[in-house]
Parts: C-alpha cells; structure tokens; sequence
C-alpha cells in the first residue's frame, strides 16, 4: 500500500515537470579550465541522478568484501552457537563423547569459546579422560582473560568431584589470589575441609562463609554445630580435657545455646575423664531447662556416685513424678546402687508410662541381676520388638523347662506380648 502510494506521488510529480520543462528546458554552462559543457535542466538533473547511483554502485563494490566476511562470520558464529547447543544437549543427556566432539570443534569458531572449552572439559571429565580435561581447562584459561574465575572455579569443581582434593585446594588457593573471598569458592573449599576432617580450617572458614553469604545463614549454622562438635569429639578422643573446655569456651554464645552441641560438650567431658565437670553442666543444664535426653546422660555418668546423681534425679521427680526419662533415671541408678526394689518399682512405672527399648533393657539387666533369666529374656525381646518394629512372634521364642512353662512371667506388660 504505501510504495503503490509512493509510485502514484513519482508518477505525478514526473508529470508534472516533463510538463515545466517542455514549455522551457533551460540552459545551464558550465566553464572549468578553459573548458565548456552546455547543458539543459534535465539533462543536468539526469546527470546528477546517474553519478549519485555511479558513486553508491562503487561504495558498494568496496564494501562487498567487508560485509561478505561479515556475512561469513554471522554464518559461523550461529553454526557455532547451534554446536554449542547441541552439544549441551547430548551432555545432558549423557552422550559425552559427542558432546565433548561437538564442543571442541566449534570452539574456535565460537564468540564464546570459554564456554565450549568448559563443557568439552565436563564432557572428557564424566568419560575418564583427565588429560583431556585439563587441556580444555588450560585452551579455555588461555581463550579469555576475564574468564579466569569462571576456569579456575569450574576446575576445582571438577577436581574435588574426581576426589582429587589435594589439587582442588591448590586451585582454590589461586583463585583466592585472584579473587579473595569468592562466595562459590568459599563454599567449596568448606565441603573439601569438611570431607578431609580438616575441622580447625573449617573453623577458621566459618566467619568468612557468613560474611560472603557463601551460604544460607542455616546452613552455615549446621555446618558450624557439625565442626565444634568433630573438635570437641576429637579432643575428648585423645583424652585432652583442656582442649575439651578451650573449644568449648570458643564456641560462639548464640550456638552454645543449641541443645546437640552441649550434649556433645557434655559427652565430650565424660570421654575425657572429666565426669564431675559433666555432672555439674548437666544439672544446671536440666535446673534451667528440662530435656530429657539431658537426663539420660545424666543417668549414665559411670564414674560419679550413683546415690548422688539418684537424690538429684529423685528431687526433679518430685515436680515431674510421672516423667518417663526420670524414672528411667531413677530406675538405672537405683540399679547401680544396688537398690534392686526400688530399680523395680521405677522401672516398672516407667514402662507403665511409656513402653521403650531402653526400659526394658535396663528392666531386663534388673532380672539378670536378680537370677530371673527367663523373666529377663521376655524383657529383652520386649525390648527388642519395640527397637525394630517387629511384630514380636516373628522373634525367637524363649526356651524353658518343663517345671517352668506355666510359671506367670512379672514382667510389665503395655502392649508388647510376651
């Protein structure tokens, strides 16, 4: 519609001046170095039109070349960028052979080479070709300078993926040369630590990982409650109770309030030989908040009094007379003090209230105790069917004798029949 409008508006004006000018064509002389050219209006203006198309004809016979390598290189960058598609594609998909041919062939055609190298090292990486993939590393840091993070990260994830740790913190360390505190790196240098068991590095990693975002705040709290707690384990493990309580004390105040990581200081102490120092942190512990897990510790402190940890345990049942945990506690102790009608009395209120493996193991070490084998081994596959979750038929039947099949078994009975 518009050009049929613009050759109806040409035609017109055409007319229009073959019109003018066959009334009067006019003269026109030009005079340039003793020479003369005489012309009419319109041959003037057919002159002036046909150099104008004379001069574009022959700019555009010089740019031909130019725009042809244009052309020729729109060509191979987007037959570069289809391979480089493809090739992700076949990755993918698992075909890395391919992909790794495909990758590497339009690299050097490519207006991002970095990014086929990278992926040709992926590829040759999943087939086993190690020597490969540290050539492509090397042709993609070489290919852009800008790119060196990107290489140098790309290469210590695929070295700590082949188990290659030693290396990968090598490179790590580069990289933090070059680019000190990168949050990718960060986080990748604290998971080779932590698969290492290099805890005190760990540690030392643990601010920076916060101040980089690196990681979620949660994350990095796990991580910091997984870390105290392999050092205090370790410490106790060698017997180091100083080292026990300079970890402790290090620890950040906001993660000592986490109720794992004071067990595993209290555990920790125990381990160590420091039992009085556990049984003071957990009865202040338990007096400020109670946690029955806190308790079960409490009650298997071996080297501290039995008759003193029981007159404690025996205080908190007096606000909590129908807590399990307590009487579990209370039951055990009375046990190792050698009390055995009270271990019976606590025990059995216990499995009254609350039915556990733990109980009736303990009930079933009372029985031992006491010389009633039989009645111990129905505790202890009570026991038993509660731990596994098995219907307790499908377990071993207690063998007796004769003189005592009809014999009525004492131990409690909530639910798990004998």
């Amino acid at each position: 519609m518009t050009r049929g409008l613009i050759l109806v508006a040409v035609l017109l004006g055409a007319t229009f001046m073959a019109h003018f000018f066959m009334a009067d064509p006019g003269y026109v002389l030009l005079h340039f170095r003793g020479y003369a050219v005489e012309l009419s209006v319109p041959g003037l203006l057919l002159f002036a039109v046909l150099a104008y198309l004379g001069v574009r004809l022959l700019l555009r016979l010089l740019q031909a070349p130019v725009d042809l390598g244009r052309a020729t290189g729109r060509y191979r960058n987007n037959q570069a960028r289809k391979k480089l598609k493809l090739g992700l594609v076949e990755a993918a998909e698992g075909n890395h052979k391919r992909a790794e041919r495909l990758l590497a062939e339009s690299a050097h055609k490519s207006d991002t080479p970095v990014l086929n190298y990278l992926g040709a090292a992926r590829a040759a990486q999943e087939q086993g070709a190690i020597e490969r993939r540290d050539n492509w590393l090397m042709m993609a840091y070489e290919s852009d300078d800008k790119a060196a993070r990107a290489v140098l990260l790309t290469q210590a994830q695929l070295q700590a993926s082949e188990g290659d740790d030693e290396r990968a913190l090598a490179t790590l360390r580069r990289l933090e040369e070059q680019s000190p505190g990168h949050p990718q790196a960060l986080a990748l240098l604290a998971s080779i630590y932590e698969r290492l068991g290099d805890w005190d590095n760990l540690r030392e990693l643990l601010p920076q990982l916060r101040k980089r975002k690196a990681m979620t705040a949660d994350e990095v709290d796990e991580l910091a409650e997984r870390t105290w707690s392999r050092l205090l384990e370790h410490n106790s493990s060698s017997g180091d109770s100083s080292a026990v309580e300079r970890h402790w004390q290090a620890v950040p105040k906001a993660l000592r309030k986490s109720g794992g990581l004071f067990k595993e200081y209290v555990a920790a102490l125990n381990r160590s030989g420091e039992q009085m120092k556990a049984e003071q942190a957990l009865r202040k512990a338990i007096r400020k908040r109670y946690d029955a897990e806190l308790v079960d510790l409490y009650s298997q402190l071996e080297t501290v009094d039995a008759t003193t940890l029981l007159a404690n345990v025996e205080g908190w049942l007096r606000t909590r007379p129908s807590e399990p945990a307590l009487l579990l506690a209370a039951g055990r102790l009375s046990l190792r003090a050698g009390d055995h009608d009270k271990a019976r009395g606590y025990l059995a209120d216990a499995i009254k209230v609350d039915p556990s493996p733990g109980a009736y193991q303990v009930y079933g070490a009372l029985l031992t105790e006491t010389g009633d084998a039989d009645e111990a081994a129905i505790a202890f596959r009570k026991g038993l069917a509660l731990a596994t979750g098995r219907v307790e038929s499908t377990l071993p039947a207690v063998v007796v004798s004769d003189n005592e099949e009809d014999e009525e078994t004492t131990v409690p009975d909530n639910g798990a029949s004998a």
